[in-house]
């Protein structure tokens, strides 16, 4: 309903202006102090926060997560650890080789080519079979979070785990980078 033009003197009614001389009334119409309240208490439903249930639900899908990425995780690190080992000993045999055809043995007395240096997870060492040395044998063996674990790579080319946490049936004829067979 709209009413138009009449003058009133005061300014009780709802919709009159300061002056008095225009009155609107118009479906849905909401005067500022109700828009305020529903403000406020839009405002307060925002802050309201989150209950005691709700933060316990969370906290145990973190711990369930939690319980099964770390051990992945954890597996995933030493299998990117191991490669440490192995890769350092495969190109010790390759320099171990390079000498032996360059002098027809693999040193005398000792190994021709000095073992790796030591890494921050393997410490490697280098054992020469025969005088002059026609075979060698190389170790590589785990420090730190690598403990437990131990490679080996001889003049033949035979790479063996002689230790692997957890494993039985070792020596394996290959070098474990996983739990599972080679």
């Amino acid at each position: 309903m709209r009413t138009f033009g009449k003058y009133r003197g005061s300014n009780q009614r709802r919709g009159t202006s300061s002056c008095g001389t225009l009155t609107l009334a118009a479906p849905g119409f909401s005067p500022p102090w109700r828009a305020e309240h529903t403000d406020s208490r839009r405002a307060a439903e925002k802050l309201r926060g989150f209950t005691l249930v709700e933060l316990l639900i969370v906290l145990a899908i973190i711990a369930i997560l939690s319980a099964v990425a770390y051990p992945s995780y954890a597996r995933y690190m030493q299998r990117s650890e191991a490669t440490d080992a192995t890769g350092q000993l495969s190109q010790y045999g390759l320099a171990q080789e390079q000498t032996f055809q360059d002098n027809g043995n693999y040193g005398i007395g000792a190994c021709s080519v000095a073992p790796p240096a030591v890494t921050q997870y393997f410490t490697f060492a280098c054992t020469p079979t025969g005088n002059p040395a026609t075979g060698f044998t190389a170790t590589a063996t785990g420090i730190g979070s690598m403990a437990g674990f131990s490679y080996q790579l001889d003049d033949s080319g035979n790479r063996t785990t002689l230790a692997y946490p957890g494993r039985t049936a070792l020596p394996a004829s290959c070098w474990l980078i996983k739990p599972g067979d080679c």
